[in-house]
């Protein structure tokens, strides 16, 4: 989970790591982009505070360092960066505000560091000729028995990663209050490092936050993080044991978080795996300390199809808080994946509590669910729904603020959505979404109606318009968006305009009208075949509010 200084807009102007000066050093100068950057279209199916997970992955020309645009509904237009890439699903971290994005929110990959056609397939892999001559085999074996010869030479170190520089400057003159982020970080994988098929990972970053406010002293704070550092081993095809050791982000279960400990998988067939993991649980905090919490997890995954597009898994996670027993949790999770047909992806959280809770009678009791379910109707259109329900669970570890026993017994948010999407020829396209929600409180809900074109003024162009509304018990809003963006020799240019108006009742009777609007604009260009360089400034005005951010991002893929 990225700590509350991540995830909102700043930047330093000093203090920065010797990293970051060695990416500046090593920067190119500019050039001209070959040719635009390929996009393909991406469904989101988990979010959290640090990332967001994709339904595209490397089979779709993926790879680490992309650039991810989310477009949620009723909300600006929200960044990441891909970080991690399996065969069908992408997790990007985020860049500055992820207000807006939930599961089923649509989602373009920009591919910057594809050469390669979209929808085409690389040629077959060229080999030089048999070391073994032909013949020479005894005829009385079968034909198939096994070769009996030398062993494969081991596979040559291959090293990828990226480091990345991102520096935000936020100066908000309705409270005359400055706040400035500066951020470096280098991951990296060493594959076949021991000689053997496995991979040594690394994703750690550097970040400097200063806050200048003269109603309250200064804040300045240096801060490293470690999201990864472990070993897994097992990484060749056909074998029947995986295992990773170090700070890692569990593989079967990804939803159980991370662990500093150690996972093992077995692999007795190509459909079944099952395993444990065991560890220390770094705390949702901006140092990620694992003193506190311990887990132990089993788990089973049965895939329904070679290419695991289709799987069913159960996991059972115990926790210890400070040495007491915490939490017994089970995960049910299940996918199934049809690139031109159906896309449902659930998981379910059941907490079991025992004598002793604070709010809670002993016994099983659903605490999350997420569904997202996503239908083509042919080539053109589709429609898609979600339901996400939430119960905070009661229990010791400090995942939460703390809350009152009246406000955790009571608490539970349910929403429900459907969305839909048309192609309507010449490069236009509309969607659709509304959804529902309710807490333990009050209810509400909002809607989106958006309609994007490509192509009709300038090539490699998109321009975009969207009405939005929400309602809640004692909140209102209505507003629209307006966007432009134009691929170009110089790199991808985008442009975009929002409004708001909002009103809220409060119980004395008084109402509070105000407007925002938002100005913003963004510039992306590939420096060379690996670096890339991002830009960007935003204006926010209106009742009560008046505030600048700036800011660029740096990368380089290594």
């Amino acid at each position: 989970m990225a700590p509350a200084a991540l995830r909102r807009p700043g930047a330093a102007l000093g203090g920065l790591p010797l990293c970051a000066a060695l990416v500046l050093a090593a920067a190119p100068s500019a050039r001209a982009q070959e040719k635009p950057s390929a996009r393909i279209e991406a469904r989101v199916l988990a979010v959290t505070p640090a990332g967001v997970t994709l339904d595209a992955g490397a089979d779709r020309g993926v790879s680490v360092g992309d650039r991810v645009e989310l477009f949620p509904d009723g909300a600006p237009q929200a960044v990441a960066v891909v970080r991690v890439v399996t065969k069908q699903s992408a997790r990007a971290d985020w860049i500055g505000s992820s207000a807006g994005v939930l599961p089923g929110s649509r989602a373009e990959i920009v591919l910057t560091h594809s050469d390669q056609p979209q929808g085409q397939t690389a040629p077959a892999p060229t080999h030089s000729p048999w070391a073994r001559p032909a013949g020479g085999f005894d005829s009385n074996k079968p034909l198939l028995a096994p070769y009996d010869g030398t062993d494969a030479e081991p596979e040559p170190m291959r090293f990828r990663g990226r480091a990345f520089l991102q520096l935000d400057q936020l100066l908000d003159r309705t409270r005359r209050r400055n706040y400035s982020l500066a951020r470096t970080g280098l991951d990296f994988t060493l594959e076949n490092a021991l000689g053997a098929p496995g991979a040594l990972a690394f994703d750690g970053e550097l970040f400097d936050r200063r806050v200048r406010d003269k109603r309250f002293p200064e804040e300045d704070s240096t801060l490293a993080r470690l999201d990864r550092l472990s070993y897994r081993g097992g990484e060749a095809a056909g074998s029947p044991v995986r295992y990773e050791v170090g700070r890692f982000l569990q593989s079967e279960f990804p939803e159980l978080g991370m662990t500093d400990g150690a996972e093992v998988t077995f692999r007795p067939s190509s459909s079944d795996r099952f395993g444990a993991s065991a560890g220390l649980m770094p705390s949702f905090t901006p140092r990620l300390s694992s003193e506190d919490d311990a887990q132990g997890t089993v788990y089973y995954r049965h895939s329904f199809d070679e290419a695991d597009l289709s799987s069913l898994g159960v996991a059972y996670q115990k926790t210890w808080h400070e040495g007491q027993p915490d939490r017994d949790l089970v995960v049910l999770s299940g996918r199934h994946l049809q690139p031109d047909g159906l896309t449902l992806t659930a998981s379910a959280w059941i907490d079991y509590y025992r004598s002793g809770e604070r709010t809670r009678s002993e016994g099983p009791e659903l605490t999350q669910l997420f569904l997202v379910a996503s239908h083509p109707l042919g080539k053109d259109a589709g429609l898609g729904a979600t339901a996400n329900y939430v119960r905070f669970q009661d229990i010791l570890a400090d995942e939460l603020p703390p809350l009152a026993s009246d406000v955790l017994a009571q608490s539970r948010i349910l929403r429900t959505g459907v969305h839909g999407w048309i192609q309507l020829g010449g490069g236009w396209r509309a969607s659709a979404r509304a959804d529902r929600w309710s807490d333990s409180s009050e209810s509400g809900g909002s809607g989106e109606a958006r309609l994007d074109v490509r192509d009709l003024l300038l090539s490699q162009g998109r321009l975009t318009g969207a009405i939005f509304a929400s309602e809640g018990r004692t909140n209102s809003l209505r507003g629209f968006r307006l966007g432009a963006q134009q691929d170009t020799r110089l790199g991808s240019f985008g442009f975009g305009y929002d409004f708001g108006a909002a009103q809220s009742d409060f119980a004395s009777g008084l109402d509070e009208r105000s407007r925002q609007h938002i100005l913003r604009a963004s510039w992306d260009a590939d420096l060379g075949r690996s670096w890339n360089l991002g830009a960007y400034i935003e204006h926010r005005f209106g009742t009560r509010q008046d505030t600048y951010l700036i800011g660029f991002l740096l990368s380089v893929r290594l």
